[in-house]
Order: C-alpha cells, then structure tokens, then sequence
C-alpha cells in the first residue's frame, strides 16, 4: 500500500530544492574569489621593510640593540 503525498512533501522538497540553490550560488562566489586572488598575482615582497632600510637606518633607531623594560604585570614579587 502506498501512502497518499502529504502537503509537508511539497515544503521540504522545496526548502532542499532552496539549500541546493545556495549551496550552488556560495560556491560559485568563493570558486570567484579564489580565482581572483590567485589571477591578481603575488606580492614581490614584504612592502613593510626591505633590506636596504635596515642597512640605511642609523643605529640608535635599530631597536634591537634598545633595552625595553619589562611591563609590570600588577603583581608584586615576593
């Protein structure tokens, strides 16, 4: 015996049909996304700092050879 389609088979049929449609639609836009930021192409370095600023730089800005103090935590030492 077969079961008559109750009206709840059209809605969840329809809510799946929904979820594959945005599941299409969002991995189309981050295939997009992907695609653009390889094609964009790559950085040729780090654009922070290079070598020859470092070398240019006088030697009391290097701030490795600066002691920096140790920040005080709230806490006193016993």
């Amino acid at each position: 015996m077969l079961l008559p389609m109750f009206p709840a088979y059209y809605i969840f049929n329809s809510l799946l049909c929904l979820l594959l449609a945005l599941h299409i639609v969002w991995t189309w836009l981050i295939l997009q996304l992907v695609y653009n930021s390889i094609s964009a192409g790559k950085m040729e370095g780090d654009i922070r700092s290079s070598s020859s600023d470092m070398s240019d730089s006088p030697p009391s800005a290097n701030h490795s050879n600066q002691h920096t103090p140790h920040r005080s935590t709230g806490k006193k030492d016993a």
